[in-house]
């Protein structure tokens, strides 16, 4: 990952979870938002699956997500998303 994010040269960096959980034809949407703002972050309306995440991860990620929520006054709602 790290030789990744030396090597490329572009405007934009999109990273996506290769499991088909996010739709990769947004992309497109993201970037064209990138003119307004400086990170754009997508989630996954509705559940998580049961099993999809360890319950560790899901702790840590609401609590993350909560600082993050204070710390920059934004309604973010899934700070460790996989888009």
């Amino acid at each position: 990952m790290q030789l990744a994010f030396t090597s490329v040269r572009a405007d934009y960096f999109v990273m996506i979870d290769g499991d088909d959980t996010y739709p990769p034809e947004r992309i497109t949407d993201f970037v064209r938002l990138l003119s307004t703002y400086d990170v754009i972050l997508g989630w996954v309306k509705g559940r998580i699956e049961e099993g999809a995440m360890a319950r560790t991860n899901v702790f840590a990620n609401r609590v993350l997500t909560a600082v993050a929520r204070m710390l920059f006054k934004k309604d973010i709602t899934d700070l460790c998303t996989g888009f």
